[in-house]
C-alpha cells in the first residue's frame, strides 16, 4: 500500500525559530513502514502549504492518508482544525481513504465525523496498530491505549528534510504521565505512563548523534521523569558509551531529586522544561496535582 502521513499546518504557521521535526508523526510513518508499506510524510507546516498547496504534493497515487493531529505533540492551536478538514476534502478528492488520529479524534470525535465530514475514520487513543490494522484492511481494529512503544523502530529521518528544521533533534522515551491533574487530558489519552526500555532509549541516542551529528536533543516525552530508576539507566548508558550531545526534557517538578539532576547534568542534560505550578496549596488540591 502507498501511504500518506499528514502533519497538518498551524494557523498561523509555526515560527520557523522553534520547528523540530514531527516526531510524533514521523514514529507513526517510520512504524507502518516497517511493517511492509511505502510511506511518503508532508509536513505541511515547515513547507508553509495549506490545503490549496496539497494537489502539487501529490504526484503519486496514496490508498489511505493519516492526519496526525494533536497525537503527541500539542502543537496547533483551535483554528488549525478548519485548515484540517480542508485538507481531508483535499485528499477525498483524490480518491484517498482520509484517516485521523489525535485527541480530538478521542475526546470530540463528532467535530471530525458527520455527514458533511470527508473524514473517513477517525482513530482514538494509540494509532500505531489501529492505523496498521486499517490499512490492512484487518477488521480486528481495536484501538487502545497501550500500544507497546518498544516496538517502534528508529524513527526514519529520510522521511524529512532534517535542514529545513532548526538544529535541535527530539526523541519520545515515554508516554503519559503519573500525574492525574483534573485539567489535563493526557492520563486519559495514554492510560498508564509508559518508558521504552532504556537501552532502547540510548540506543536511539547514538543513532541520532553518530548517524545524523545530533548534538542537541530534547527528550519531548510529557513527562521525562516519573521513573527516577528509569532516568538514572539512561543516563548512566550515555556515560558509559561516552556519547556527547546537550539534552533536554520535560518533566514535573514532582518527581524532583537532587541526586538525579546531578547525574543527569552529568549525563548531559542542561535544561529542564518544568510545568508552571500555582503558589496556592489549595489550588493545587482542587486541580488534582499531588505536590
Amino acid at each position: 500500500m502507498n501511504i500518506l502521513i499528514i502533519n497538518p499546518p498551524n494557523y498561523p504557521f509555526s515560527s520557523s525559530s522553534i520547528l523540530i521535526e514531527p516526531i510524533d508523526a514521523l514514529n507513526i510513518a517510520s512504524y507502518i513502514e516497517k511493517n511492509g508499506h511505502n510511506v511518503t510524510l508532508i509536513d505541511m507546516d515547515i513547507e508553509r502549504i495549506n490545503a490549496a498547496g496539497l494537489d502539487t504534493y501529490l504526484t503519486s497515487r496514496y490508498d489511505y492518508a493519516l492526519i496526525v493531529y494533536d497525537y503527541h505533540i500539542p502543537l496547533h492551536t483551535d483554528d488549525s482544525l478548519k485548515g484540517v478538514l480542508e485538507i481531508a476534502r483535499v485528499l477525498k478528492s483524490n480518491g484517498i481513504v482520509v484517516c485521523i488520529c489525535g485527541k480530538i479524534a478521542t475526546f470530540k470525535p463528532e467535530l471530525l465525523i458527520n455527514p458533511k465530514s470527508p473524514i473517513d475514520i477517525a482513530i482514538p487513543y494509540s494509532a500505531e496498530d489501529a492505523f496498521l490494522d486499517i490499512i490492512n484492511q484487518n477488521t480486528k481494529n481495536e484501538s487502545t491505549k497501550t500500544f507497546d512503544i518498544n516496538k517502534l523502530p528508529f524513527p526514519n529521518y529520510k522521511l524529512v528534510d532534517l535542514n529545513k528544521y532548526i538544529d535541535v533533534r527530539s526523541i519520545l522515551s515515554s508516554r503519559g504521565c503519573a500525574n492525574k491533574c483534573s485539567f489535563c487530558h493526557v492520563p486519559n489519552f495514554w492510560g498508564k505512563w509508559q518508558g521504552k526500555k532504556p537501552e532502547l532509549v540510548v540506543n536511539e541516542i547514538e543513532n541520532l548523534v553518530n548517524n545524523y551529528n545530533s548534538k542537541k536533543i530534547i527528550f519531548l516525552d510529557d513527562n521525562a521523569l516519573v521513573s527516577e530508576e528509569r532516568m538514572r539507566e539512561i543516563c548512566n548508558g550515555i556515560i558509559k558509551r561516552n556519547i556527547n550531545a546537550v539534552f533536554g526534557c520535560l518533566g514535573s517538578i514532582a518527581f524532583f531529586d537532587e541526586s538525579l539532576m546531578e547525574l543527569m547534568f552529568k549525563a548531559g542534560f542542561r535544561w529542564i522544561h518544568y510545568g508552571a505550578e500555582s503558589g496556592s496549596n489549595k489550588i493545587l488540591r482542587q486541580n488534582g496535582k499531588n505536590q
